[in-house]
């Protein structure tokens, strides 16, 4: 039933449009006897060749659309649609919302006009000039601190009597990264790295970014947890959606909370499991969708 419609519609499009080029060619050859009796013979020759050239593409163009109209009218349908469109494109009025700009004389220089000139002054006069910066909060007569020495969590300020405070802002906060006991610190062996390896591997570690240091470290975690093998990531936002990934495969079950972490959210659209959501920390939520599907598993 769709199909036929289409087809009807179609068809009745290219009727349309036939009986429109033939009303141009009928125009075209009342313009050129009229153009013929003129006094201007040259001028007359003249546009009827442009005339005869343009009829020329549209008698083509008339026969093609036939020809296609009899074999495909579906396609015929979309090409027109599409034909409108572009018209429609390039005959459209701009209807967003902002200031239009108009030709200043000749040239590509653009200019306002008295009326939108009026507005932007009143509402520049309503609102003011808004400061660049909110204004600063802060007492100028207030101690700035400046830190002299890092003792871990530590900290040294400078001033005639140094005074020696507690960081919060650390994450260093057993202070093993300073930590100057000998060629065993944390300190020393970092340098060591460094001049070792350089700057980082620059590189994944699929790719030429393993380095015998990961793979000594994986092995040392591996023994100390007592399981088969280990594996390193850069940070945890990667090892939270590679787990997840490599635990979890289509054809399984997910209930997640809604509000989960990205990186979880992540991995758990790359497993491409069945996923269920619960609302944000709502176990009653989590108990029934839990109930419900032990009563699918059922059946």
């Amino acid at each position: 039933m769709v199909n036929s419609n289409v087809y009807n519609l179609g068809y009745a499009t290219g009727l349309k449009l036939h009986q429109i080029l033939l009303h141009v060619e009928d125009a075209w050859k009342e313009y050129r006897n009229e153009e013929a009796s003129t006094e201007d013979d040259h001028s007359a020759m003249s546009m009827e060749g442009v005339l005869q050239v343009t009829a020329s593409y549209l008698v083509a163009y008339r026969k093609w659309w036939m020809n296609l109209l009899t074999e495909d009218p579906v396609h015929l349908l979309v090409e027109t649609m599409l034909l409108l469109f572009v018209v429609y494109l390039i005959f459209r009025k701009d209807t967003q919302k902002g200031y239009k700009t108009t030709t200043a004389e000749k040239g590509n220089e653009y200019a306002l006009t008295e009326r939108e000139k009026d507005e932007l002054l009143r509402e520049w006069k309503k609102r003011g000039r808004e400061p660049l910066a909110p204004p600063s909060s802060s007492d100028d007569n207030e101690e700035k601190m400046i830190v002299e020495e890092v003792h871990g969590a530590t900290l040294i300020l400078a001033g005639k009597e140094k005074k020696s405070v507690l960081n919060f802002c650390t994450f260093d906060f057993l202070g093993l990264a300073c930590d100057d006991d000998g060629d065993d610190s944390v300190k020393a062996q970092s340098k060591e790295a460094l001049t070792t390896y350089g700057c980082g591997s620059c590189g994944p570690r699929g790719f030429y970014g393993t380095i015998d240091a990961h793979l000594r470290l994986e092995e040392a975690m591996a023994s100390f947890l007592k399981t088969d093998a280990a594996i390193l990531y850069s940070d945890a936002a990667s090892a939270s959606t590679s787990a997840v990934a490599a635990f979890a495969k289509r054809g399984d079950l997910l209930i997640v909370d809604e509000s989960i972490y990205e990186p979880l959210r992540t991995g758990v659209t790359l497993s491409r499991a069945t996923v269920k959501h619960f609302r944000h920390n709502d176990m009653d939520h989590l108990e029934n969708i839990l109930k419900h599907q032990a009563e699918m598993d059922s059946k």
